[in-house]
């Protein structure tokens, strides 16, 4: 975990502080520190935002911000339409958590759009459903938006990666 940016009042803003704003200030004030392409920023759906994820790529970092369908009507609208013409990349493994297996079925697709306007950010989104195999109950499932290249290859890494957020953010801040 790095220094974290507090949510306090800034001067001569009317408007109260926010997460998303101490977001900011922190990525323009440490993004120079590291070397183009070598950071890789997690977030919930608060920061998976098209102004926010420009913001990052102008630093130069990555992004793998979780993406729910109530917040992203267009990119899932769109993941919906690659589904129905076959253009989502699908993948099931069977992983072993805890000395248990467990099924992980990945979907992704490559260059959708995170809202819909004329110049939309494109993404690559990635979603993963865990499911126990004794049992099928589901164990987790979530989807992220990246500017991270996808592939078959990449998806447990990343997706591991990604759901590191909750770990870090719980372990390190919420004690």
């Amino acid at each position: 975990a790095l220094e974290p940016e507090f949510v306090s009042p800034q001067d001569g803003c009317d408007k109260q502080d926010c997460e998303l704003r101490a977001a900011e200030r922190w990525l323009a004030r440490n993004a120079k520190r590291f070397a183009p392409g070598s950071v890789t920023l997690l977030g919930d759906d608060l920061y998976c935002h098209q102004p926010f994820c420009a913001f990052v790529r102008e630093q130069q970092c990555h992004f793998a911000f979780t993406c729910k369908p109530d917040s992203h009507a267009a990119l899932y609208e769109e993941a919906a339409r690659l589904g129905k013409a076959g253009g989502i990349h699908e993948l099931t493994e069977r992983q072993w958590h805890n000395g248990q297996p467990q099924i992980w079925h990945y979907r992704y697709a490559l260059r959708v759009p995170l809202r819909s306007d004329t110049q939309p950010l494109y993404v690559n989104w990635c979603e993963v459903t865990m499911t126990e195999v004794a049992s099928g109950s589901l164990l987790y499932h979530n989807a992220w938006a990246t500017n991270h290249a996808r592939d078959d290859q990449l998806l447990h890494r990343f997706v591991t990666a990604a759901r590191t957020r909750w770990k870090s953010e719980n372990e390190n801040n919420n004690v």
